[in-house]
């Protein structure tokens, strides 16, 4: 006959091992504990309702009683055992697995990557929505109001394009912050710096050549934006 812990081994590596740091199986028969220690108090509380019904599976007579402990708490447990403060009994147990010294492998750096961009992507679409406002009040002639939807357009975009480069800000960045993502690091020249903050100014509503080169500037800067975006 399959051995039901076994099995429960096997199933808990194979779905939870990154979130797992250490599992013991203590006592015998009906008395059985299973402590999982979890890296984290986090996956503790996620993993919890998953492993119990994992347990009722693999033991539909009698499971063993749940233990979660994240690995801190867990180290202060040992410490306090080694330390004589604590008392165990002497109960047979069986470890099932144990995390490699280190903790948890490191992600894929490419797939870190990938998943920065598509959450950069996600935040980039107010700012598609309100481009693509300024496009229809420009063409109506309301460039005041073009302006207004295509600076909140570029503001999103420069706040995405923070996102991607690993630094969480919310718009409006400062000029510093926007020289340090695009012109430091040789994405974008530096009169764009120049270029933004006309933008954050404003254009005389009366000087309508003025506002439609702004505007059109503008809408320049931000298409960079994007294929720098969608292009990395």
């Amino acid at each position: 006959a399959a051995d039901p812990v076994a099995e429960l081994r096997q199933e808990m590596i194979a779905s939870w091992q990154d979130e797992l740091q250490r599992v013991e199986l203590h006592g015998e028969g009906a008395q059985r504990i299973l402590l999982v220690v979890t890296r984290n108090r986090e996956a503790g509380e996620k993993l919890r309702g998953a492993i119990s019904a994992l347990l009722a599976r693999q033991f539909p007579e009698s499971a063993p009683q749940l233990t979660l402990l994240d690995a801190d708490a867990y180290a202060c447990m040992r410490q306090l055992i080694d330390n004589g403060v604590l008392q165990t009994g002497k109960v047979a147990t069986r470890t099932l697995y144990q995390a490699e010294e280190g903790g948890a492998a490191q992600p894929d750096a490419a797939a870190v990557d990938r998943a920065r961009q598509r959450e950069a992507l996600q935040r980039l679409e107010p700012g598609r929505r309100q481009q693509r406002m300024a496009q229809v009040l420009a063409d109506g002639g309301f460039m005041a109001e073009a302006l207004s939807a295509l600076v909140a357009a570029v503001e999103a975009a420069l706040e995405a394009l923070a996102h991607r480069q690993g630094r969480e800000v919310t718009a409006p960045l400062s000029l510093d912050l926007i020289e340090s993502i695009l012109v430091q690091a040789n994405l974008s020249p530096a009169e764009n710096l120049v270029l933004i903050a006309r933008l954050r100014e404003g254009n005389d509503p009366a000087e309508e050549e003025g506002a439609s080169k702004l505007y059109a500037a503008g809408d320049g800067f931000f298409a960079q934006v994007v294929a720098l975006l969608e292009g990395e």
